[in-house]
């Protein structure tokens, strides 16, 4: 996981309503300054990171939402979407489809690398 997001030109990481749930919003913005990470929140998880010193640049809302996010997510080579839900409510109005082999998936308790868990 360190090695990829490592290699990648374009990393991005993404916070889903799940980093609330679980209470993880402070270990994952600390997440992001180690990494040095840009992020971006999910629909559903809008608002998370409001409050700390990560470089967050807002939220992802494909076509919708600002030119700059969704180019950003879509097209990263390292999507790290983490307590990312997976539903056309955070997803239906991409532009293109986001590349689920360059992403890294945390989320209900599984980790996946592209088609690998």
């Amino acid at each position: 996981l360190l090695a990829r997001l490592a290699a990648a030109q374009a990393p991005v990481l993404m916070a889903g309503i799940e980093i609330k749930r679980f209470g993880l919003e402070q270990k994952v913005a600390q997440l992001a300054r180690i990494l040095n990470l840009p992020v971006v929140t999910s629909f559903m998880g809008r608002g998370l990171l409001a409050d700390t010193d990560v470089p967050l640049l807002g939220t992802y809302l494909g076509v919708a939402g600002s030119a700059d996010i969704m180019r950003s997510v879509e097209s990263s080579d390292a999507l790290l979407l983490l307590g990312v839900i997976i539903s056309d409510t955070n997803f239906g109005v991409s532009e293109q489809k986001i590349d689920m082999r360059k992403s890294i998936v945390a989320l209900d308790g599984r980790v996946t690398m592209g088609h690998h868990v």
